[in-house]
């Protein structure tokens, strides 16, 4: 039995846009330590996206909008029911789809072939945000996950989906977000 939860630590708002969103993502970014330099990355990058946008956007924006684009719906949980383990979708919390967004949108970044890791961050969220790149694999099964809800009666006669309740089933058939 866990004894208690740990305290959740109140994050900074970084000093240029006043934002917890762009501090979470440059401690994401952030390797042993070096948080200037995981800033200067961060910072270019977003200045890149100023230079190459369109349509009076700013790069916080971009970033913004590519965060929200990556933010998942659902996510799959193992739950053992009568001896059998069952894959079962369950809604993800606020904190919880902002923190695996950005934690999808470093990685990708960091996969990229770009030359500067400012030049990979600026393209991947570019790429998010026009969603012309869906290499998130991990996004793409609980898109699966989300099409079987909706074009199958999977939930009506699997017995591991009856701790994933009606209200909520119906509730992610009606989203069009995903």
């Amino acid at each position: 039995m866990r004894r208690r939860r740990a305290p959740q630590r109140p994050v900074m708002p970084d000093p240029i846009y006043n934002s917890k969103i762009v501090t979470k993502f440059i401690n994401q970014i952030m390797l042993d330590g070096k948080k200037t330099v995981a800033e200067k990355i961060f910072y270019s990058a977003i200045k890149k996206l100023d230079e190459k946008a369109e349509d009076g956007t700013t790069g916080i924006q971009i970033f913004e909008q590519a965060i929200e684009n990556v933010k998942p719906l659902l996510e799959v949980k193992s739950r053992r029911v009568g001896g059998a383990n069952y894959q079962v979708p369950v809604e993800v919390r606020p904190a919880r789809q902002q923190t695996l967004s950005i934690r999808w949108l470093v990685d990708a970044a960091r996969k990229r072939n770009e030359r500067s890791m400012a030049d990979r961050v600026a393209m991947n969220l570019k790429m998010q945000l026009n969603k012309k790149v869906q290499h998130l694999r991990k996004k793409k099964i609980l898109i699966e996950w989300r099409k079987q809800i909706k074009h199958s009666h999977i939930t009506d006669g699997n017995s591991s989906f009856s701790l994933f309740g009606k209200k909520t089933i119906s509730k992610l058939q009606n989203t069009t977000k995903f």
